[in-house]
């Protein structure tokens, strides 16, 4: 296979690994959220620092705080070097509060993957928040 076409197919798992990501969290399945890092990931953002393990106990407690969220990826860079790659996300977060309220976060994920026998995986993963605010839903009482 040449040498371009593989780099389009690795995008390609990349973005998809991204996109199953966003959606693993807004379903709230923690366990397939796991599949898409490394075991040994670290983490820094938002949820913390450590060990990713660690940051997605914390996030299935943070989810409890929300009814729904639905996360939106957009901008994306994705730099290639072999069975190691690069990314930056950036995403904005809508997170619908229990007391009829609308948070929204707009983030990067700056991410170090790798390649691993089951496909391409995050290996460390920085969130940095770019802004955020919190309103009232609209045609909530």
């Amino acid at each position: 296979m040449s040498s371009g076409l593989q780099a389009l197919l690795d995008r390609a798992a990349i973005q998809d690994l991204l996109l199953r990501y966003a959606r693993d969290v807004d379903r709230r399945d923690l366990a397939a959220v796991a599949t898409c890092f490394t075991t040994d990931c670290t983490y820094d953002g938002a949820l913390g620092q450590g060990p990713i393990a660690d940051v997605l106990v914390r996030l299935g407690a943070a989810m409890e705080r929300y009814e729904s969220t639905l996360h939106c990826l957009a901008n994306q860079v994705i730099e290639l070097d072999g069975d190691r790659a690069r990314s930056e996300t950036y995403a904005i977060a809508y997170h619908r509060r229990h007391d009829a309220r609308l948070y929204v976060t707009a983030v990067r994920y700056c991410d170090d993957l790798v390649r691993a026998p089951e496909g391409w995986r995050i290996a460390m993963r920085i969130v940095r928040r770019e802004w955020e605010r919190t309103e009232p839903l609209e045609g909530s009482r």
